[in-house]
């Protein structure tokens, strides 16, 4: 669960106790922003799962207590003392989903993930998202708007904030299912995990921290470095510290080399850095290019 899904494990088939009757979680999990996760497993297409899934989920948020006692008793007080409950998760896994069970996760408020498996032989399997809704509590939607409201004014040093809404919108843009949560200490950006964390504006830098390979990346003192034994907010193994033209960089990273998007107008060209992607086998390298780059791939 922690590998595939950013999920820490805290039990199996969980006894429940509800008015009516009680049930089983098949898994309970804390992922890697502090969110609790249910997690339901099905085989072949059920549409069942979502219900079953929502039913535990809403037990889950009716009795905090219970889970803060197993977070505690698993993971420690202080895991469970900062337990994110304005973005609780289900994750469901069947062979299949159809378009209507797509169309009913997006018609409710909590954040939904169905995901569908596929065996290769007998010794491999995948996992493909099948479709993935965030939702948020009334509470969660006025803190993200009192949050927009703060990001609106500009601390000192504009260049650095506009750099920071700039790297805000690349992740997001990367594709469908997309997920941005807001912790205290940082933004993570998720799909099913944590692939980017963004830590709020430093005095001439932006710090992020990415789910990446460091060994198969050049690293260039004062622009990245690996921090895989080395702890810090959020989740990642590969640093990146960007000054004010570092959005180039992120883009290039988060879209494992390939430019998001064309602009419908070229901009002037420049000095920038950028990533460059190399033959399979090679290591990518950082480093500086002209921006805009002479060809835009798909």
């Amino acid at each position: 669960m922690d590998t595939m899904l950013g999920v820490t494990f805290l039990a199996s088939e969980y006894v429940i106790g509800c008015d009516g009757g009680g049930g089983r979680i098949d898994s309970l999990g804390i992922d890697e922003n502090g969110a609790p996760v249910v997690v339901e497993y099905k085989r072949g297409t059920d549409s069942g799962v979502i219900n079953q899934g929502l039913y535990y989920l809403s037990w889950l948020l009716a009795h905090r207590d219970a889970f803060r006692a197993l977070v505690r008793e698993r993971l420690g007080a202080t895991v469970a003392s900062q337990v994110l409950w304005s973005a609780p998760r289900l994750i469901c896994f069947a062979g299949d989903f159809t378009r209507y069970d797509a169309h009913a996760v997006r018609e409710h408020r909590r954040s939904i993930d169905l995901v569908r498996y596929r065996y290769y032989g007998d010794d491999h399997f995948g996992l493909e998202t099948a479709a993935s809704v965030t939702g948020l509590s009334g509470t969660a939607k006025r803190s993200c708007r009192r949050e927009s409201g703060q990001r609106g004014v500009r601390p000192p040093g504009g260049a650095l904030a506009e750099l920071a809404e700039a790297v805000d919108e690349v992740p997001l843009g990367v594709g469908d299912g997309v997920t941005r949560v807001q912790r205290k200490q940082y933004v993570a950006y998720q799909r099913l995990c944590n692939f980017a964390c963004v830590i709020p504006p430093q005095q001439t830098k932006l710090l992020i921290y990415l789910k990446a390979n460091p060994k198969k990346v050049d690293l260039i003192p004062g622009l990245t470095r690996n921090v895989t034994k080395v702890g810090h907010h959020g989740t990642g193994n590969l640093l990146m510290a960007c000054g004010c033209r570092g959005a180039s960089v992120v883009r290039g990273v988060v879209a494992g080399g390939r430019w998001c998007s064309r602009p419908a107008q070229s901009p002037p060209r420049r000095r920038s850095l950028a990533v460059t992607r190399k033959a399979p086998g090679e290591r990518s390298r950082i480093g500086p290019s002209i921006w805009p780059p002479s060809r835009w791939s798909a």
